[in-house]
């Protein structure tokens, strides 16, 4: 069932089976150590006015039906008579905008925690044990600082609610050192059940590290610098390595590392994947950079990371026929082609809510990139580049200086702009060090600070390599802009040509470039007009409907008109289609029958949704039958003499099972006026219980 609830969380609706189609739940572990949960919900003969009202999507948990998911509803949209509910996690677009000011907790995961949401619905449930660290979480909305707790005690979380009585309860956040479990389930690299989303190339491999950590703190905020000021932050200074660290496989650790020893180093994926050298293979080195100060957690996670980074990294598909697993669960993928094995993760889960069960998993190494993680890495990068630059600084700049766009300004100055815009630039001098400047960014409400800086020089040069690239990019713009406005004119004139409004064009040239979409039994129709002499004059949609949209030949034909006025007597024209189609794959659909006893008789149907693909019926006995059909969604309803009826949907994508559980029907539907004579058992499989 699928709870919905408005914006002052009183329950609106609980929709049933029959209205909804279509239930799809999406899990994804990202590579920022949260778990994404999106839902995605079609339905039937719901009313605009009841969605229009909706703010929150429940529904229970797939594993756990003691927890639900929420759901913030991010739009509703309609696809013919179905509408289309798209959601995402309410924990995480409420934490969004959720503000943390200045915040400095020393303690474990629970109390960094506690003081993040403290002004939020939010509450901490487990926590693992963790030694105590402390940090700063300043200006910032509230999933961010979570994420940056997570970085630093390197754990995971997922959301989850309480829904009593109809209404919603408690909101809470797990954390845990890692969500799954570690099974001992093997995939084979290879295997047709197993298909690559992506592979690395071999030049993307590491066979040692170098780790860094945070800066080792030099001041704390509040002290008082050689000026008197007061500083407002903290000061940090080089970061820390584990140069100094020994590690020994005699005493338990998993690989020698000798003090002084900059790196840690897999010496078997060396000889496999190093640099090879006159005098042998060398290891190929790499850095990688945590949110720590513990040189031990250091060296830890800097080889965990090797791990990963020591062999061809790959992201791998498969269905849940193949592979039993949930989000998080470790597998080992063997690699046959390599000699080798190693353990990888689910990170994506997509399940069907209508029958709970497991739709598609993907596992393996996340190749793709998070925006926020993307940025925050450049940022790291800048300040570092900023950091061991030369101490020289300009002895004259102007007060503010226009920014390449010639929207926004850059500021330098000492107190703070008047009347900035939205993505101005302020370089404000730093309290805590002479010489030293802070770069802000105005965001319509406060100055937020971006990167405080050693070096002007260095910062200077990086702005006008920027403010090159944008006019650079400017003078591009205009020369496209210039050429196409040459276009469009020609255009205009063969549109005149042919007597054909200008007005009436709906569609921009760059609209009627866009790619045609890719599905399965369709095609995407773009039709030109062209003239007697052969040459195109008019290329617009003349389909009836939307721009460019999608047509559906499950019928066999479409009908076709023109716009303006229709087509002109006389005038030859030429329809062109181009179509992009798929072919629909067969796979083997096996269904088992579980029956309170013998299989006594079952009938069923297998209707395709797409229409003309084959409809399956059958009448069986057996307790399992198996066939290769195309690979489509299939309402399935299944009748019998003795069983009860049942109607469900089996999403067939690949090699699929599914168990049909059959009970008894509870009466006889007929009326019965035949003489029986009846045995009494012992042993029976129908109880008939009758009155006079």
């Amino acid at each position: 069932m699928i709870y919905l609830f408005n914006n002052q969380e009183k329950l609106l609706k609980i929709l049933s089976e029959k209205t909804l189609k279509s239930v799809e739940q999406v899990q994804t572990l990202t590579d920022e150590k949260y778990i994404s949960d999106k839902l995605f919900v079609e339905l039937r003969n719901v009313d605009d006015e009841l969605l229009s009202e909706v703010e929150y999507v429940a529904i229970h948990n797939a594993e756990n039906p003691q927890k639900f998911d929420l759901y913030f509803l991010l739009r509703f949209s309609h696809e013919g008579e179905i509408t289309v509910l798209s959601c995402v996690q309410s924990g995480i677009e409420e934490l969004m905008k959720t503000p943390v000011y200045d915040i400095r907790p020393t303690g474990d995961v629970r109390l960094h925690a506690e003081r993040i949401l403290k002004d939020s619905r939010w509450t901490v449930q487990y926590t693992p044990s963790k030694p105590n660290i402390t940090r700063t979480y300043y200006y910032e909305d509230a999933f961010t600082a979570l994420k940056k707790l997570c970085a630093s005690f390197n754990v995971e979380m997922q959301f989850h609610v309480e829904i009593n009585n109809n209404r919603i309860g408690n909101r809470y956040i797990e954390f845990k050192n890692r969500i799954g479990t570690a099974t001992h389930k093997r995939v084979t690299y290879g295997h047709n059940a197993l298909s690559i989303v992506k592979e690395t190339q071999r030049d993307d491999i590491y066979t040692a590290m170098i780790g860094r950590g945070r800066g080792e703190q030099v001041s704390e905020a509040g002290q008082e610098n050689p000026d008197g000021k007061v500083q407002e932050r903290d000061g940090y200074g080089r970061k820390i390595t584990f140069e100094d660290i020994v590690w020994s496989k005699a005493k338990g650790n998993p690989v020698d590392k000798p003090k002084g020893q900059k790196y840690i180093e897999l010496p078997e994926a060396t000889a496999q994947f190093g640099i090879i050298t006159d005098k042998g293979a060398v290891p190929k080195i790499g850095f990688v950079e945590f949110d720590t100060e513990d040189k031990n957690d250091l060296i830890q996670r800097t080889y965990e990371t090797l791990l990963e980074y020591s062999r061809p990294r790959i992201e791998l598909k498969t269905s849940a026929v193949y592979l039993d697993a949930r989000i998080g669960d470790t597998v080992r993928v063997v690699r046959h082609d390599l000699g080798i094995d190693y353990p990888v993760r689910v990170f994506e889960v997509k399940w069907d809510r209508l029958t709970d069960s497991v739709i598609e998993l993907k596992l393996g190494d996340i190749l793709h990139e998070s925006a926020s993680k993307r940025q925050s890495r450049m940022m790291n990068a800048i300040r570092d580049a900023v950091a061991e630059g030369q101490d020289e600084l300009a002895d004259k700049i102007l007060d503010h200086l226009p920014s390449a766009d010639g929207f926004n300004t850059n500021w330098y100055s000492l107190t703070e702009p008047k009347n900035p815009r939205i993505g101005d630039i302020w370089f404000a001098p730093d309290p805590e060090k002479e010489g030293h400047y802070i770069m802000y960014s105005w965001d319509g409400t406060i100055w937020q600070e971006l990167i405080r800086t050693k070096n002007w020089k260095v910062v200077s040069e990086k702005l006008k390599q920027l403010e090159t690239q944008a006019t650079e990019a400017n003078q591009k713009a205009e020369q496209i802009q210039s050429e196409s406005a040459k276009k469009l004119a020609e255009f205009e004139q063969q549109l005149k040509a042919l007597g054909l409004p200008t007005e009436s064009i709906e569609q921009t040239l760059d609209q009627l470039r866009q790619q045609l979409d890719q599905v399965s039994s369709r095609t995407n129709a773009t039709l030109d007009m062209i003239g007697n002499d052969g040459v195109t004059r008019y290329n617009k949609n003349l389909l009836k409907g939307e721009f460019k949209r999608t047509v559906d030949y499950d019928d066999g034909k479409t009908s076709i008109v023109a716009n303006d006025g229709g087509f002109k007597k006389g005038q030859t024209y030429t329809i062109s289609f181009d179509a992009v189609c798929k072919l629909i794959l067969q796979s083997e659909l096996t269904l088992d029958f579980v029956t309170p006893a013998i299989n006594r008789g079952v009938s069923f149907e297998l209707v395709p949704k797409r229409k003309r693909l084959q409809t399956y019926t059958q009448s069986t006995k057996a307790k399992q039958w198996k066939k290769s059909i195309h690979q489509d969604r299939y309402t399935a309803t299944f009748t019998s003499d003795w069983y009860k009826t049942i109607r469900t949907m089996i999403n067939h994508n690949g090699i699929t099972k599914r168990a049909i559980d059959l009970s008894y029907r509870d009466y006889v539907e007929d009326n019965i006026t035949t003489d029986r004579q009846l045995e009494w058992s012992n042993d029976y499989d129908l109880i008939v219980q009758s009155a006079l």
